[in-house]
C-alpha cells in the first residue's frame, strides 16, 4: 500500500505523514490537521484524488470555478442596455450573414454542450 500525502495548495512540501482508518464501505475521516492545512469546510469543500505514476496519490483542496467578473459585468452592461434602449438593435446585413456563412462553413463546432476536456481549456 502506498502512502498517501496531503500536500496544501501552493506548498511543494509533505506535510506530516498522518493515518486514518478504512470502513468496510471505503470512507475514511480526513484528519483535522489535514483539514486545517488545506482549508476545508465540512459539506462546503470537495477534495481530489490525484494518483501519480510513482502510486502516491495527492489530495488536493478542488479549486472552485470563479466566473470572471469583467465578463459578468460587460454582459450585464449589454443585457440592461438592451432592456433600456432596444431601438439601438440592429440585424446584421444580409451580405454580412453570408460572408459569415462562407468563411465558417467548413468549421467543426461539434457538440457546444458538452464538457470541455483538460486540454480545450
Amino acid at each position: 500500500m502506498t502512502i498517501m500525502q496531503a500536500v496544501a495548495r501552493k506548498n511543494t512540501k509533505p506535510i506530516d505523514v498522518l493515518e486514518s482508518q478504512i470502513t468496510s464501505r471505503g470512507q475514511t475521516t480526513i484528519p483535522a490537521s489535514v483539514l486545517r492545512t488545506l482549508n476545508l469546510k465540512k459539506g462546503v469543500d470537495r477534495i481530489q484524488y490525484q494518483v501519480l505514476p510513482s502510486g502516491d496519490v495527492l489530495i488536493p483542496r478542488k479549486q472552485k470555478k470563479e466566473n470572471d467578473p469583467i465578463i459578468g459585468k460587460f454582459l450585464d452592461f449589454l443585457a440592461s442596455d438592451i432592456v433600456k434602449n432596444p431601438q439601438n438593435l440592429q440585424a446584421l446585413p444580409e451580405s454580412l450573414l453570408y460572408r459569415i456563412d462562407n468563411i465558417t462553413e467548413s468549421v467543426d463546432i461539434g457538440n457546444l454542450d458538452a464538457p470541455l476536456s483538460d486540454d480545450e481549456d
